[in-house]
């Protein structure tokens, strides 16, 4: 059974296993600047917080000094417009992504992923962080507590493939099955002119 499945073969060598949160960081921040041709993440937010903003600034760096660069974050919606509990008024993690965007020469795409019609039934669990010909996969969002910006942290897994393949495989994914949907949008629209999915369409992961 397991000769007729499809896969892509990695060899021994190709597998890093990156061990804490903080290494996670560097190396997905020392990716980010090396990057030469594409950078894809997918995460359930990428947070208006110090470490946040420093992947952020990694990334419009990035972009700045090489504007052919093809870059893609895809969050979850739900999380990216709304505020933090206990925030009131409108604070939701989109209000920076606009701001960046807005003040930027050579912007990115962030792209919000509806999942579901509202945020309780469900939100973006696809996460990896796809950077040229290698993968870093994680369950990790982008925060200060993922990324032990302070003292505090939250383990999770965090795997370092080198695979021209499989990173050709992960964006072709993203590309044809949720940045094609309808129900996708960007997150850094002007107010003003704005497209919101309807409230009845969310992408279709299986």
């Amino acid at each position: 059974m397991l000769d007729k499945l499809g896969g892509i073969a990695v060899q021994p060598e190709a597998l890093t296993w990156l061990l804490t949160p903080c290494r996670f960081k560097a190396e997905l921040l020392a990716r980010i600047a090396s990057a030469k041709q594409s950078i894809y993440i997918a995460a359930l937010y990428l947070e208006d917080d110090e470490a946040g903003r420093e992947i952020l600034q990694g990334l419009m760096a990035a972009k700045a000094a090489n504007p052919a660069l093809d870059i893609k974050v895809l969050v979850d919606f739900h999380r990216a417009r709304r505020g933090l509990i206990g925030h009131k008024g409108d604070s939701g993690n989109y209000l920076m992504y606009r701001r960046v965007m807005a003040e930027a020469e050579h912007p990115i795409e962030i792209l919000g992923v509806p999942v579901k019609s509202r945020e309780f039934m469900g939100v973006l669990h696809l996460k990896g962080f796809i950077i040229d010909d290698a993968v870093i996969y994680s369950g990790a969002s982008l925060n200060n507590i993922y990324l032990q910006q302070h003292d505090k942290y939250r383990f999770d897994r965090y795997h370092l493939i080198e695979s021209a393949e499989l990173a050709r495989s992960m964006r072709a994914m993203i590309q044809t099955n949720i940045i094609a949907d309808p129900a996708v949008c960007s997150l850094t629209q002007e107010a003003a002119e704005e497209v919101l999915p309807l409230k009845q369409i969310c992408v279709a992961l299986s």
